[in-house]
């Protein structure tokens, strides 16, 4: 192999290990996001199938939009 072979060689091993160090990267955010979304869904069934306690929580949070 002469040298622009081998450059181009690793300059295609360098962009094929970013590339899947930044899909891996990707892949564990759009878990966490996935994760996440469904624990609000289930807070706010919660807070959809108590009527009280979806009170006591715009209650709190009308309060702490004060303090901010």
């Amino acid at each position: 192999m002469d040298n622009e072979q081998v450059i181009s060689k690793l300059v295609a091993e360098s962009v094929a290990n970013r590339l899947a160090e930044n899909e891996l990267d990707r892949a564990y955010l759009e878990a966490r996001c996935t994760l996440a979304l469904t624990e609000l869904k289930m807070f706010h069934a919660v807070l959809e199938s108590d009527q009280a306690l979806k009170e006591l929580f715009e209650e709190t949070q009308s309060k702490m939009k004060e303090v901010n």
